[in-house]
């Protein structure tokens, strides 16, 4: 009878102890291997989620909340800070790129950022390449959208919709009036930026009834009339800033060099829309600095500065304390999955060294028919080299899947992407460790019948 016959039928002989102790080393290598794949995907996508900015500005608060807020579009942000700081940023020497974002509104639970290409490229035509579908936006009133909405969402090209005021879920606010129209699609593979609606800054402000002058997507900001395509933006039953619009006359004012009365927004006066500079908001500005140095004093300036309120906080010590965090409670349930996997090993051990003793009489009838004491001890040897395996297998088919279950609760709660399905760093390492730790669990039934003499336990 071959060896391999002789495995089996050992291990087939005492299904429910095999399977429980398989079922045990894939549980270990389970938790593991999911542990390493969503630990070390979160840290890929905090180091990636930056796209290059070193300071982001915000309202004060949390330098934690101001940066997931506008980098991961996770956590409600703290507030708005004046327009004119990005008017002043954009000329200072130490600032080699400011871009602005207003946030605040959702679409199905799914947020809608105000931003310019700056966003996702240095020129409009790199820009123009991460697009799958349509093109990117050309005025006040369109929108792009990232690849997964199509899924979930009823948006595509073409579709229009209004913003919800509140960026927690659907019903958190009121529907705004003013209509977007989808006109791109974001090319997949834009992490957090796959579920997000992306329009310009003047149609966020269009939406909270504050008109400004032209700010385009691929411009930046001129003193020129724009007119934005709105369905319904009648501001009758709304005030803006405690003001009512009753109390506020258009007719005597012109906004830069313009009068009122010669424009429309497509059917809409100009005495329809709520003019006023200081209205002008953003809740946050990235900015991307042109050396360290020019960094901490950017930084230390507009901390201290004594016209606007707001906050600058660096990224990188922000996303450090973040994956001292993961990186904390990661230990601690890895501490909980060792424990678990030297269980699973010790009950290879306790298994191999049972079935040792009740086979004692088999292995020396064995001996007395003529099989070598190498192959009685390869058997035993083989028992616990197949459980290790079948145990690795299942316990990595299970710790992708559970990986693939915990990603998608991520992307789903805080739009943090990982791709799941790939060969991870140190992969190999821990499966490979679980592997020749088992087979040191095994060797020592191995030679505790290393000179057992067969007429001992014959009866």
């Amino acid at each position: 009878m071959g060896v391999f016959t002789l495995v089996y039928r050992n291990l087939s002989n005492k299904p429910l102890r095999s399977i429980l102790t398989i079922l045990s080393v894939a549980l270990g290598v389970i938790l593991l291997l999911t542990i390493l794949i969503i630990s070390s995907g979160l840290q890929e996508s905090i180091v990636e989620g930056p796209r290059g900015h070193d300071l982001v500005i915000g309202a004060p608060g949390s330098p934690t909340q101001l940066t997931l807020s506008t980098l991961f579009h996770y956590e409600v942000p703290s507030g708005n800070i004046d327009y004119q700081v990005f008017e002043e940023l954009k000329g200072d020497e130490r600032v080699k790129k400011a871009v602005p974002m207003a946030l605040g509104d959702s679409y199905q639970g799914h947020r809608i950022v105000g931003t310019d290409y700056t966003y996702f490229g240095d020129d409009p035509e790199e820009v123009e390449d991460l697009l799958i579908a349509g093109r990117f936006i050309e005025e006040a009133g369109e929108a792009v959208i990232g690849a997964k909405l199509i899924r979930e969402t009823d948006l595509e090209i073409g579709s229009t919709f209004k913003g919800v005021h509140g960026i927690e879920g659907a019903h958190n606010g009121h529907e705004h009036d003013f209509t977007y129209e989808v006109v791109g699609i974001l090319d997949e593979g834009q992490g957090v930026d796959d579920r997000v609606i992306f329009t310009d800054i003047e149609s966020v402000w269009a939406a909270h009834h504050v008109y400004a002058t032209h700010y385009s997507f691929f411009e930046e900001g001129q003193a020129v009339i724009h007119k934005i395509d709105s369905d319904a933006c009648t501001h009758d039953d709304h005030s803006h800033n405690d003001h009512s619009h009753d109390d506020h006359s258009h007719d005597d004012h012109s906004h830069n060099g313009h009068s009122h009365d010669d424009h429309s927004h497509n059917g809409h006066s100009h005495d329809d829309f709520h003019y006023q500079a200081g209205d002008l908001e953003l809740t946050a500005i990235l900015v991307e600095s042109t050396d360290i140095q020019a960094l901490s004093s950017l930084k230390n300036e507009l901390n201290n500065s004594s016209d606007y309120s707001l906050q600058a906080a660096a990224v990188s010590p922000v996303l450090r304390q973040l994956m001292e965090v993961i990186s904390e409670g990661t230990t601690v349930v890895n501490i909980f999955a060792i424990v678990t996997l030297a269980v699973a090993l010790s009950s290879i051990l306790l298994a191999l060294l049972s079935s040792v003793a009740e086979g004692r009489s088999d292995m020396a009838v064995m001996r007395m028919l003529g099989a070598s004491q190498i192959k009685v001890m390869l058997i035993v040897f083989l028992e616990g080299v197949v459980i290790i395996l079948l145990g690795l297998l299942l316990g990595t088919l299970g710790g992708y899947l559970v990986a693939d279950f915990v990603s998608s609760y991520l992307e789903s709660t805080t739009g943090i992407v990982i791709n799941v399905f790939r060969l991870w760093p140190q992969q190999d390492i821990l499966l490979g460790s679980v592997f020749f730790i088992g087979l040191g669990a095994c060797l020592l039934p191995v030679i505790s019948i290393y000179g057992d003499e067969p007429m001992e336990f014959i009866d």
